[in-house]
């Protein structure tokens, strides 16, 4: 019995939006956090120490 050929096309903008949504994640990620934690400099000095 012969097996039916399987093949699935996906449209080059879907492939270009998605990779985009994943790449961009991580970095949005990073920028929240470095924002929301300011500079640090003036956090360690808040601290203290040497």
């Amino acid at each position: 019995m012969p097996v039916p050929r399987a093949s699935a096309e996906v449209p080059v903008p879907h492939i270009a939006v998605t990779l985009a949504a994943v790449a961009a994640t991580p970095l949005l990620m990073t920028v929240a956090l470095a924002v929301q934690h300011g500079d640090p400099a003036v956090s360690l000095r808040e601290q203290g120490g040497e």
